[in-house]
C-alpha cells in the first residue's frame, strides 16, 4: 500500500469520518491527531509528535475507542514501511505498550506482525531502561500483583527461544 494511502486512510479515521466523530463525542476524548508527513509514521495533534503505531497501541487501550479501528491504523503503518519497534519519548516500543497496558490480544498482534519481544528499550525511566518485554511482563508481575497478566505473559512465553 502507498505511503499517500496511509496518509488518506489516518487522514479520514482520525479526522473527518462520522463514525469517528461518534467515538469521540460519546467517550469525549477530543483528538486532533494528524501525520505530519507523507510518510505516515509519525502522528501530531500540534504539541507532541509520537510514532504512528505507539500511538494506535495506546489508542487501543481507550475505553470506548474501536480497537478495530486502532488495528487498521497500525495495519496500515505497517504495510506502508513504519517501524514496528519505533518507540515514544519514554523508550516504550507498541510491544512493551500492550504489555503495559495489560492487552494480551494486541500484544498477540504485534507478536505475529514482527514485534521482537528481545528487544531492549532505551529509557530515562530507569526501571524500564535495559529491559526486553519479558522482562518488563515480569516485572509488573511482581509490582502490580492486583493486575492478572497471565494472559499476557503467555502470549510472550510463546515466542521464548
Amino acid at each position: 500500500m502507498k505511503k499517500s494511502t496511509l496518509f488518506t486512510l489516518i487522514t479520514i479515521s482520525l479526522l473527518s469520518s462520522h463514525g469517528w466523530n461518534n467515538a469521540l463525542a460519546q467517550t469525549e476524548i477530543n483528538l486532533r491527531l494528524r501525520t505530519t508527513d507523507k510518510t505516515g509514521c509519525y502522528l501530531t495533534d500540534g504539541k507532541f509528535i509520537g510514532p504512528t503505531i505507539v500511538l494506535a497501541a495506546g489508542l487501543y487501550h481507550e475505553p470506548g475507542f474501536p480497537k478495530d479501528k486502532a488495528l487498521k491504523i497500525i495495519d496500515v503503518a505497517l504495510s506502508s514501511g513504519c517501524n514496528i519497534e519505533e518507540p515514544d519519548e519514554i523508550g516504550s516500543t507498541p510491544l512493551i505498550a500492550s504489555i503495559i497496558y495489560n492487552e494480551p490480544d494486541l500484544a498477540k498482534i504485534l507478536l505475529e506482525k514482527g514485534a521482537n519481544p528481545y528487544l531492549k528499550i532505551s529509557s530515562h525511566k530507569k526501571y524500564l531502561n535495559g529491559l526486553n518485554s519479558f522482562e518488563i511482563a515480569e516485572f509488573l508481575i511482581k509490582n502490580q500483583p492486583s493486575q492478572n497478566r497471565e494472559k499476557i505473559y503467555s502470549e510472550l512465553n510463546m515466542y521464548r527461544k
